[in-house]
């Protein structure tokens, strides 16, 4: 479900702020599973102008259309977003898949800091249990999403050549946590 928008900016770091006016609206979201993309545009140092392309996405079951409320006037942080109709469509493989952000709950000893290399190991464990036979690109920079005002860290990670039933299950399922505030949904 895509979900256009006008208005200003945003800033950079609004997936929790959307997530937060999602459930506002629609408390029955906390049972459900689904994903978030973040509000697109062109990215600045602190905030994302909004564009005639901008939108926002929530991917997820089909029965969420019969009761999804999304308010026409959407605030985020000190800024409100007018948001348009809904478009929808059913997922459809794609060779190139990318997600901003992933988000692996990392297991670490008490001196060892968020590495990228204990990342790689934790994004091959899920692509496994997925049953995904494909090799990821990671970036090499870490990202940051913000939830209750902290830092979470993750990578941004891409596929190419993904095959049709690894292409739907990746972007069914997505990877990582976080997905209902913006990270690990592959679009």
């Amino acid at each position: 479900m895509r979900f256009p928008v006008r208005g200003d900016r945003v800033p950079l770091l609004h997936g929790y702020n959307l997530y937060s006016g999602m459930i506002h609206a629609n408390p029955q979201l906390k049972a459900e599973q689904w994903q978030l993309k973040p509000i697109t545009g062109r990215y600045t140092r602190h905030w994302i102008e909004l564009d005639k392309d901008s939108h926002f996405a929530i991917r997820g079951p089909v029965t969420m259309l019969e009761w999804l409320q999304v308010p026409s006037l959407l605030r985020i942080e000190r800024t409100f977003v007018e948001v348009g109709e809904m478009e929808g469509r059913s997922l459809s493989p794609c060779s190139s898949l990318s997600s901003d952000i992933v988000v692996i709950k990392q297991m670490l000893d008490q001196c060892e800091k968020y590495s990228r290399d204990r990342f790689l190991i934790s994004l091959g464990k899920q692509l496994h249990c997925l049953g995904i036979n494909a090799m990821p690109t990671v970036g090499t920079d870490k990202r940051y999403c913000q939830v209750h005002g902290r830092a979470v860290i993750g990578f941004s990670v891409s596929f190419e050549g993904l095959g049709e039933l690894s292409s739907l299950r990746l972007q069914a399922f997505g990877l990582g946590g976080k997905q209902r505030m913006g990270c690990g949904g592959f679009w």
